[in-house]
Parts: structure tokens; C-alpha cells; sequence
């Protein structure tokens, strides 16, 4: 006999090894404990480990063994006592049952039982208390889960029902898998969003992406703002870019925030948006910082900070001082002349200059007693005066225009006493 032959004869003698030591039989009854009878070989056979099939054996009437999943199949030919009617094998698949903490590790082919009191994969979960703190179960695939951190999107578990883990933000579901305990509905993920909330001092860190909570109990960025409360002193909140922004010097012009609506903040010169956004705290009708030359009110104690010029005069209008056109005590605050430079009766032709009984010309204008012409004399002849000599001749008289020279002259004298009298010299 060739090797070949001998080594299949080896084998086929060892199949039917068992099945001719096993006892004979015709009843269950017949066979040791842990053995039922397979009627149709009339031998005692062991009983199944988990996860082999039920049997067939058409004589086996009581109980049935025809391959199907019975409560009295299982106790008679299973190990474990139990199969599981989803598959028709020895044993509880993992989420069938039911089990306890005490009878798993016999019933449950994972040799674990899960707190929902079915057969759980060995180290993993049917249900959210399978898993240890810090964690969630994936039922789907029976698996603990660590819980998502800020910024992460919510898990999709379908075969999770309670509470239902579909990719969608709820509290429920924030509760369960985001670190934080919260999510975002704007957006599904882990955690608030800048601008979202709500939040406070002591939770901010914790359910703030950013770590931030805002004094308007929102979410805000690092070092950065959502309300001008969030800002130090000097600054303001740029809400558009949600940063702190510092205040803007005299002459900048008005700042714009779309977004910013406690002041308004469009540019335009408004007393609450110069007191949030000017270091001045005002702005002019040309929607700058600071007020103009001209514009007020301002005192010389807020000049520096509220004048762009830096100057206030004493009209409380932000410029430098006005210089008083006047040049002595006969000048009044205008710029016109006053009394004491126009023609008046102090410094004018008044009624000692013009035509007295003193000066050439009285006030009728005709020769007097004075040294033009005497009333005794005439024109060429002798005069007691001026004139000729009783002798006769050409006399000296003067003509018009040497008049005016003296009457000028006169009236220049007159006007310098008149000033030095003013002057009290």
C-alpha cells in the first residue's frame, strides 16, 4: 500500500473515531450529562460550544432538531443552554439576549454582557453606561467612543436612538458626545461659536471655542471683542472685526462700523459716537475728531484735549485770542475808528481852531482885527498891520493860499495840544 493510501485510510478512521466510541443510544436519556442523543446515528454526542448550529436529526421529536433556534433545542444540545433565533447558533449574538452581568460569560458567545442586559462585544458597548466617563457608545459599531472637542462636528450614529445621534446639533446630543456639553446649531459642531452663546465668566472657557465669554454672555474671539464693555479703557469694539480699536486723535475722521448699533457708527458726527470713539470726546459739523477754529464751547482748561488747535479765546470758541484793533484809551473793542481818532470837539476844526476873535478867520469867514487885514485898511494901502506904510505903495497883502498854509498849520498845533492835554502831559 502506497504512503498516500495509508495516510487518507489514518484519517478516515479518525473521523469515525468518535462515532465509534460515543454510547450507544435511542433517547436523550440514555446519554451522561452533557451529551444528547443524535437518534438518527443512535449515538451520544457532546453538547455544542456558542456559535455552532443548531443540529439537524429528523427523528428527534422531542425536542425538534431540524436546525432551527428553540428554547428546548438550546438546553438540550448548546453548552450555554441558549441559541440565538436571529442565526440559529449555540449562544446570544452580541446585541441579542437576555443576559445579566452573572450568566454572560456562559451565554454570550462575546462571553460580556451589557447593562441594557444583552450580549455586548468584549471591551465594547451596546449602550451609552457600557462605556466608562468620558466616553459614548457607537452603537452602530459597539464601540466606546471619546467625546468630541470644541470645534468638531456631531457624530452621525443612526443606530443611536437615545438620544438620536445624527450629524444635527440638539442639547441631547451635545450632552452625550461634545466635550463641552453643548454644540452649535448654526453650524452642528462641538461647542459656541464667536458670537454665540450663551456663555458666562466661569463657563466661557469650557463651551467657548475660543475659550472667551463676552460681557454680553456671548462667545468671543481671543483678544478680541464683541461689545465696547469688553474693551480696556481707551479703546472701543470694532464689531465687524470683532477687535478692541483705539480711539481716534483730533482731526481723523469718524469712524465706520456696519456692524456696531449702540452708537451708530457710519461716519457721521454724532455726541455718542465721539464719546465712544474720540480721545476728545467731541467732533465737528466736518465729522472729524476734535473742534474746529471757530467752533465750541471750550474752556482754556479742556483746550488742549477738545480744540484741534489746541487754543480756546475768551469767546469759548476753540482758535487763538482775538487782538483788540484799538491803540489807546480812545479806542473802543471794534476795529473802526472811534471817538478818539474821527473828527470830534476834542481833536476836529472845532470852535477854538476854526474862526474865533484869535485866529484869521472868524466864523463869518471875513477879514478881522486879525493880521491878514486889518477893518482900517484896504487892499494896497496903508495898513496898521501888515500892509504898506502910511507912505502909500504896493502893500503885502496875503493872498488865499497863504491863508490856508496858516489855518493848517494852526490846526495841526491845535490838534497836538488838544492830544498831549488827553495825554495829561
Amino acid at each position: 500500500m502506497t504512503q498516500p493510501i495509508r495516510l487518507c485510510l489514518a484519517a478516515f478512521l479518525l473521523a469515525l473515531a468518535p462515532a465509534a466510541l460515543a454510547a450507544p443510544c435511542t433517547t436523550d436519556a440514555q446519554c451522561a450529562a452533557g451529551n444528547w442523543c443524535d437518534e438518527v446515528m443512535s449515538n451520544c454526542l457532546p453538547q455544542l460550544a456558542n456559535g455552532q448550529p443548531i443540529p439537524s436529526d429528523p427523528p428527534h421529536v422531542n425536542p425538534t432538531l431540524n436546525g432551527v433556534c428553540t428554547t428546548a433545542a438550546g438546553v438540550l444540545v448548546c453548552v450555554s443552554g441558549v441559541c440565538d433565533a436571529t442565526d440559529n447558533k449555540c449562544g446570544y449574538a452580541n446585541g441579542d439576549g437576555p443576559c445579566t452581568a452573572a450568566n454572560g460569560p456562559v451565554v454570550c458567545r462575546s462571553g460580556a454582557c451589557s447593562v441594557n442586559d444583552l450580549c455586548v462585544p468584549a471591551g465594547g458597548c451596546n449602550v451609552d453606561a457600557d462605556c466608562t466617563a468620558g466616553n459614548w457608545c457607537d452603537e452602530s459599531i459597539h464601540q466606546c467612543t471619546p467625546r468630541t472637542a470644541n470645534g468638531f462636528p456631531i457624530p452621525n450614529d443612526p443606530a443611536h436612538a437615545n438620544p438620536t445621534v445624527n450629524g444635527l446639533c440638539t442639547a441631547a446630543a451635545a450632552a452625550l458626545v461634545c466635550v463641552s456639553g453643548v454644540c452649535d446649531a448654526n453650524d452642528n459642531d462641538c461647542g459656541y461659536a464667536d458670537g454665540d452663546g450663551p456663555c458666562n465668566m466661569t463657563t466661557g472657557a469650557t463651551v467657548c471655542r475660543s475659550g472667551r465669554c463676552s460681557v454680553n454672555d456671548t462667545c468671543e474671539p481671543p483678544s478680541g471683542c464683541n461689545v465696547d464693555g469688553d474693551c480696556t479703557g481707551g479703546q472701543w469694539c470694532d464689531e465687524t472685526a470683532l477687535t478692541c480699536t483705539p480711539q481716534v486723535a483730533n482731526g481723523a475722521p469718524m469712524p465706520r462700523d456696519a456692524a456696531h448699533r449702540n452708537p451708530t457708527l457710519n461716519g457721521t458726527c454724532t455726541a455718542a459716537a465721539a464719546a465712544l470713539v474720540c480721545v476728545s470726546a467731541v467732533c465737528d459739523s466736518d465729522n472729524a475728531c476734535g473742534l474746529e477754529d471757530g467752533s465750541g464751547p471750550c474752556t482754556v482748561s479742556d483746550a488742549a484735549v477738545v480744540c484741534r488747535s489746541g487754543q480756546c479765546n475768551a469767546g469759548n470758541l476753540c482758535g487763538p485770542a482775538v487782538v483788540d484793533a484799538g491803540m489807546d484809551a480812545g479806542t473802543d473793542a471794534g476795529s473802526a475808528s472811534d471817538a478818539g481818532m474821527t473828527v470830534d470837539a476834542g481833536d476836529g476844526i472845532d470852535s477854538g481852531l476854526l474862526a474865533d476873535s484869535g485866529h484869521p478867520l472868524d466864523a463869518g469867514g471875513t477879514p478881522d482885527a486879525g493880521p491878514l487885514a486889518d477893518a482900517g485898511g484896504t487892499p494896497g494901502g496903508p495898513d496898521a498891520g501888515n500892509g504898506a506904510g502910511s507912505g502909500g505903495g504896493c502893500g503885502c497883502a496875503t493872498g488865499p493860499s497863504a491863508a490856508a498854509m496858516v489855518l493848517l498849520v494852526l490846526l495841526l498845533l491845535g490838534s497836538g495840544a488838544k492830544r498831549r492835554e488827553r495825554s495829561g502831559y
